[in-house]
């Protein structure tokens, strides 16, 4: 038994599984669309582009930083260099300004929440975060500042010269300026924390090594001095002498394992002490910020794209639908009932 369909559809028998849907049927629907699809694509690109033009721009600053770093070869090699020049310069010089340290630092809750509570100038009560929330907020929660502030700072990094890149967009031309210059002052500010942090660390760990090098001299120095009291006079080829030698030589090397621990912790404290800048800037922002251009070619091409692409899908997905409904499925047919009674899904299922 065969069920009449319409124009265009193949004929089915009842209760057979349903079929894909034949191109000659999608070209036959998107031709019978094509009013519908190209009104919508011009009424969805104009108003879009309209809008476009009409809304006022938005502030972009820009900055370009360098890091303060003692490797420029490994800075130059970017992310991986700086990962090498952290593991290699740990334990000698402390942590190292690398470009990608400094990025992930820049993305870190702590810095995100010191750019977020900034204060605006001049004489303003706002934060930065309560201009862009467009509202005040009091107690904001870690997630909230993370995606306010995420949404608004970006950061990239050039892997040639390892230097990093800070764009910051606002309609509000002095939260753009605002927020680009707290976040090299947060960053810098939060790597100087943690390097101090570390350096501190290191020095304890330097002070047990001086205070172990000097027990260690200091026994070598009573072993020598005990010997040399015993045995005032020594032949010249008595096995003495050997002995005599392998004391010397321990105090020599406790001497000089000493000299460098000593060496190293105070190259710690004066690591802990130290404040030197994590970025320098190479180049500033100006008097006054631009703003971010239109575009309305960019954004008219892709208005018209994704609205076509959307009609397209939509008229394909009908006409598949409407051939499901042609087989006669007991299971299509109760989907179908269920979605007739939706408001406005019967016409928009059965008008051709």
């Amino acid at each position: 038994m065969s069920v009449p369909v319409a124009r265009g559809l193949v004929s089915t028998p009842a209760g057979a599984p349903p079929a894909g849907l034949p191109l000659a049927e999608a070209v036959l629907a998107l031709i019978d669309a094509w009013r519908l699809i190209a009104a919508g694509v011009a009424v969805s690109t104009v108003a879009v582009t309209v809008l476009a033009v009409l809304s006022p721009r938005p502030y972009e600053a820009m900055m370009t930083l360098s890091p303060v770093t003692s490797s420029p070869s490994l800075r130059s090699l970017g992310a991986a260099g700086g990962f090498a020049a952290t593991l290699l310069n740990a334990n000698q010089t402390g942590l190292q300004a690398t470009p990608a340290f400094l990025v992930t630092l820049l993305r870190s809750h702590e810095v995100a929440r010191q750019i977020a509570f900034t204060p605006l100038p001049p004489d303003s009560a706002d934060r930065i975060i309560d201009r862009l929330a467009r509202k005040r907020v009091t107690q904001p929660e870690n997630w909230y500042i993370d995606r306010l502030v995420g949404r608004t700072l970006q950061a990239a990094v050039d892997r040639e010269t390892g230097t990093i890149s800070l764009r910051v967009v606002d309609h509000d031309s002095v939260v753009a300026r605002r927020a680009i210059e707290a976040a090299a002052e947060a960053v810098t500010r939060a790597f100087q924390h943690v390097a101090r942090a570390q350096a501190t660390e290191l020095r304890e760990a330097q002070e047990v090594r001086v205070d172990s090098a000097s027990n260690r001299l200091h026994r070598a120095e009573e072993q020598l001095s005990t010997f040399l009291s015993t045995n005032r006079e020594i032949r010249e080829y008595s096995p003495l002498v050997v002995q005599r030698q392998r004391l010397q030589m321990n105090v020599q090397l406790a001497q000089t394992v000493y000299m460098q621990a000593v060496a190293d912790r105070e190259s710690a404290v004066a690591k802990e002490l130290e404040e030197t800048p994590a970025l320098v800037v190479l180049d500033p922002l100006p008097l006054r910020i631009s703003q971010a251009p239109r575009r309305p070619a960019l954004v008219a091409g892709l208005t018209a794209f994704l609205t076509a692409a959307l009609l397209v899908s939509i008229v394909v997905l009908r006409a598949w639908w409407m051939s499901l409904l042609a087989t006669q499925d007991p299971a299509v047919l109760r989907l179908n009932r269920i979605l007739e009674r939706l408001p406005g899904v019967r016409r928009s299922l059965h008008t051709r």
